[in-house]
């Protein structure tokens, strides 16, 4: 791993050398190791350009040395930056400034070189060489850093600075202006600290010498002292490996799971929250059961995040979520099959190993949804999609429609079964619950159209509730 640091030396090394023109491009650091870079000044264009790069690397470090440029695209690009969990790093000798802050500032991390500049100004307008500045744009960026979740404080920093003058971010001030970053710092022989949570297999820092250890009771830790022992545990191939073979998959399934919970326990947010369930549940926990407590929070916490983040994910996604669940009872047994969909299910791995029997491909876009919808839960954007009673009414109507053709191809008695089994599937019997959560599920995924659109984003925000 040491490598792929050595890799983003040589990179940040050339990206330092002056530029002329704007660019986005995207470059291999090493395996596993992928870098979005935005050099340059930022227009219109390079919204599109960034989107098709972030569509097509799910895990990156955005890398950033541009003075700014046009004010929307770069919030639109930040946006995105903040959906898909990219970290942000402002290069050794680059200056991030204006527009190209407020991209850094998305950031699932922010990262700043020992010589790299990040500053900010207000919004303005350009009236015939004169700068003029535009309440309309500040609040746009007040907006932006809301949905960010940034402190009040924060903005007031961001939009003070008049249009010819620059607040300068560094660690001085960091807690005055609200914006905390990381340091990214590469010394002459080794990594003397990475960024902990970019979506790499990028090792986690050392523990500090504050770190609890085994001998100490659970209930004596404070959350920041949880925190760091959770990172430290997470991060350790032992850990890994454990949490992998636990869901009793073949090799290739056992390797794209465990690749899963790299990434998925790479997010600071999703650690700091898990850390606050293991702090709350301290009382009753002992250090013997530590391990098993915390699989069984982050396994009920990271389900709930994904249900209720699925409501913020496009139409497609939603769509592709109902088409996993339709394919679960053909790969299934109907006892597992009944099992995977109750409210009692007591094996929540067999889902997985369900999906897994579709191929370790199905399984690995599986788990990138379910990864997309954490992070777009733990980021709180995009807004969560409603759905209004009239669209409701006539999205029922079309699913009773699609339900009258499939039983139109059953014999009078399967469809007795089915629809007994569907008034309640807990009383049903294995098999003809297994059969109907299919037909459900068929019948959700298949329908075209908006009516489809509603119907299956009533759905999923039904089972959010839940």
């Amino acid at each position: 791993m040491r490598k792929a640091f050595w890799c983003v030396a040589g990179l940040l090394i050339a990206l330092s050398q002056p530029s002329t023109a704007a660019d986005i491009t995207h470059r291999q650091v090493s395996d596993g190791f992928e870098a979005i870079i935005i050099d340059g000044a930022i227009e219109a264009p390079d919204l599109e350009n960034f989107r098709a790069l972030s569509i097509r690397y799910k895990e990156a470090i955005v890398i950033l040395d541009s003075r700014g440029g046009a004010l929307v695209p770069a919030i639109e690009i930040g946006k995105l930056i903040r959906l898909t969990g990219y970290s942000t790093l402002v290069v050794e000798n680059g200056d991030c400034l204006s527009s190209c802050a407020l991209i850094w500032l998305a950031g699932s991390k922010r990262l700043l070189s020992p010589k790299g500049r990040v500053g900010f100004h207000a919004s303005y307008l350009d009236n015939k060489g004169v700068k003029q500045e535009t309440g309309v744009g500040n609040a746009i960026v007040g907006h932006y850093l809301s949905l960010l979740n940034f402190p009040q404080k924060a903005v007031i920093f961001a939009t003070s600075a008049g249009p010819e003058e620059i607040n300068w971010l560094d660690n001085s001030n960091k807690a005055m202006a609200g914006i905390d970053f990381e340091d990214f710092i590469i010394g002459n022989s080794e990594v003397r600290q990475t960024p902990q949570t970019v979506r790499t297999p990028a090792p986690v820092a050392a523990a500090r010498p504050s770190t609890p250890t085994s001998s100490r009771p659970i209930s004596s830790y404070t959350l920041a002292e949880i925190e760091q022992s959770l990172r430290i545990s997470m991060s350790k191939p032992e850990t890994l490996d454990k949490m992998a073979s636990s869901v009793k998959l073949d090799a290739a399934g056992t390797a794209v799971f465990r690749d899963h919970l790299l990434r998925i326990y790479s997010n600071g947010k999703l650690i700091h929250k898990l850390a606050e369930q293991l702090y709350n549940a301290r009382a009753s926990l002992s250090n013997e059961l530590a391990y098993t407590m915390g699989r069984e929070i982050g396994q009920a916490t990271s389900m709930k995040l994904m249900f209720s983040g699925l409501s913020r994910l496009s139409d497609t996604d939603v769509r592709a979520f109902v088409s996993y669940m339709a394919a679960i009872p053909t790969k299934a047994n109907a006892k597992e099959c009944k099992a995977i969909f109750s409210q009692n299910n007591n094996d929540p791995m067999a889902e997985f190993r369900a999906v897994a029997a579709s191929g370790s491909q199905a399984l690995s876009s599986y788990l990138a949804l379910m990864r997309k919808a954490i992070d777009a839960e733990l980021a709180d954007y995009p807004v969560k999609v409603a759905v209004s009673d009239n669209q409701k009414k006539l999205s029922d109507k079309a699913v009773e429609d699609a339900f009258a053709r499939e039983f139109k191809g059953l014999k009078p008695s399967e469809v007795e079964r089915v629809s007994k089994a569907l008034s309640n599937f807990e009383a049903a019997s294995d098999e003809d619950a297994c059969d109907a959560y299919y037909l459900v599920f068929k019948v959700t995924s298949g329908l075209d159209g908006l009516p489809g659109d509603w119907y299956r984003r009533a759905f999923i925000n039904s089972l959010n509730q839940n």
